[in-house]
Parts: C-alpha cells; structure tokens; sequence
C-alpha cells in the first residue's frame, strides 16, 4: 500500500508541475497569427491625410515588381488613397510587400505579405493572401503575368481601404 501511495502522490505532483506550467499569466502565447493582432490598429491620423510609399519589390523579377507598383498607384488614386511616388518625398506611411512564386504541375502560386509602416518605422498592418497564375516548367515566375499583378494590386487596394475606413 505505501508503495501505490508514493506513486499516487508522485503522479499528482507530476501533474501538479504539468498544470502549472498551462498558467497564460506572465507568458507569451506560442503563436498568435500576426493579421488578427494588427488588424485592429487603425491609422492614427484622419484617412484623408495618410500618404503612402510604396517601397521597391525586390523579392521579384523587375518587370512584374514594377507592374505590381504601377497597379497599385493607379488602384489607390481610383480608389482616393494617396499613394507618392516620389523617391525621398515626405509621407505618413510606407508599404513594404513580398511576394514568393511557387510552382508546381498545376502552375505557379504567388504567395505575398503587405505591410503598412507608419513614420517610426513601426508595422500598423500586415496582410497576405494568394494568387494562382499560369503553368510553367522551370522558374515560377514565368508563369506569372500582368494579369496577375493585377489582382493583386486590387487585393491590396481593397485591404487598404479597409483599413484606412477605421481611421
């Protein structure tokens, strides 16, 4: 009997240490998906004077990185999101953007992440999504064309209205 008692008493313990350890307080969860925590931040100024950069795609060939960037201005004036294109101009935002092709033997996949900076260099928004493009053997980004840029870039302007519609 003293032998199954110590066991008892061992196994509670053990299971003691074990629940303590499950305490949230005082610890960082193991993973929390960085679209849900930054979804909430709001521009902290009104919508109307938020101007934006968009920072170069270096992630990709030039010629889709610079139709991604000609899509998106042009997407963000339609849409009244101020978007300078100037090289050293002063804004209130940035948009830092990269983007992976994948291939496979259905085609290529382009798989991105946005984020929005505000003037401390501080991320107030990410987002990412998908984008399936044309079959290609080899490289991926053969597959991918301007047709593809183009969804994107409406991707990222509906994001940025949304986020700049919690200012």
């Amino acid at each position: 009997m003293t032998v199954n008692l110590r066991l008892l008493f061992s196994l509670l313990g053990a299971i003691a240490l074990l629940l303590g350890g499950c305490s949230t307080a005082d610890q960082t969860p193991g993973f929390v998906s960085v679209d849900e925590a930054q979804s909430s931040f709001a521009p902290r100024i009104p919508a109307s004077q938020v101007t934006l950069a968009i920072d170069p795609f270096r992630s990709m060939p030039g010629n889709l990185a610079d139709d991604l960037t000609d899509d998106i201005a042009g997407g963000a004036k339609s849409a009244n999101i101020t978007i300078v294109r100037r090289i050293g101009a002063p804004t209130t935002h940035k948009i830092k953007g990269q983007l992976t092709a994948v291939g496979g033997d259905n085609g290529s996949v382009v798989v991105y992440i946005f984020e929005v900076y505000d003037a401390t260099d501080t991320r107030v928004y990410r987002f990412n999504g998908q984008e399936v493009a044309g079959g290609t053997s080899g490289d991926p980004w053969i597959g991918v064309g301007s047709a593809t840029m183009k969804k994107i870039a409406d991707k990222v302007i509906l994001e940025l209205q949304a986020w700049l519609s919690r200012a």
